[in-house]
């Protein structure tokens, strides 16, 4: 605010796939976003591992299988900071998305809806991939 590049009472965060990714975790570790977007965002690296296009991604950063490197599977996965949000969120994602399948944006949207009270909406694409 100071340099008048931002005003900290309307901030926002958004992100598609790997940007929805960043989004869902940065939204568990603060609450100085009045809002955010999530699309197609992974909140859950071994769901990801599991379920995706593309499970060599996953194991190119996690350095092995689930099963050999849970820590850091744990740490890469917002899913067990849910909790923490308080953040208003737009979640989307395409019906068909392969690379971060829906699963992730309703287990997502389920906690912040049901559970933790926080405002939230859910839009699936239907009939759309990734893109």
């Amino acid at each position: 605010m100071e340099r008048g590049i931002a005003d900290p009472k309307r901030l926002a965060v958004s992100g598609w796939s790997n940007g929805g990714y960043l989004t869902n975790c940065i939204i568990t570790q603060t609450t100085r976003f009045k809002a955010a977007i999530s699309g197609a965002g992974i909140i859950d690296a071994v769901m990801e591992w599991g379920s995706n296009d593309e499970p060599a991604y996953t194991m190119v950063f996690k350095k092995g299988f689930p099963w050999n490197s849970s820590e850091k599977y744990h740490k890469a996965s917002p899913t067990y900071h849910l909790d923490k949000i308080r953040t208003p969120t737009l979640i989307h994602v395409g019906a068909n998305d392969e690379r971060c399948p829906p699963g992730h944006s309703r287990t997502l949207y389920r906690a912040l809806k049901e559970y933790l009270n926080v405002p939230t909406e859910l839009l699936v694409y239907p009939g759309e991939a990734h893109g």
